[in-house]
């Protein structure tokens, strides 16, 4: 089977006691362990960042960070894996939203600017944010 597009449902599936649940779970369990691949998009990380602590309640936003690192890391797991892990590690570092925590591990893996007026939280991510934007 060719590998597919993986959407935040499954994960919330598997750690419901829904209809889905079971199936989710072996489907997750699988590309934990390499026997099925699936492309994790950031869009979904991002997605999994605001719905797992509204779905687990006890979940803070470190166990969430370490959850997300962990399925980054699967052996079926099809990602771009370094960069979305260091967008993790950021998001749950920094009082910032994923998007900006992704964007600034990016520009420093490129080495390149975030245009933005959020200067200063790009800026605490490490990333270089000039004041003016260009124009």
């Amino acid at each position: 089977m060719n590998e597919g597009l993986i959407d935040t449902n499954v994960f919330i599936h598997a750690l419901s006691h829904d209809q889905h649940a079971e199936h989710c779970q072996q489907h997750l369990r699988a590309l934990a362990d390499g026997r099925a691949e699936a492309i994790l998009d950031a869009v979904v990380v991002h997605e999994l960042t605001y719905v797992l602590p509204r779905f687990v309640k006890s979940m803070t936003r470190s166990d969430v960070a370490q959850y997300l690192i962990s399925i980054i890391s699967w052996n079926g797991v099809i990602a771009e894996k370094e960069l979305l892990t260091e967008a993790v590690r950021l998001w749950a570092a920094e009082p910032v939203g994923f998007t900006d925590a992704y964007l600034a591990a990016r520009a420093v893996r490129e080495g390149c600017p975030v245009y933005t007026r959020n200067v200063a939280d790009l800026r605490r991510c490490g990333a270089a944010a000039p004041d003016l934007l260009p124009s």
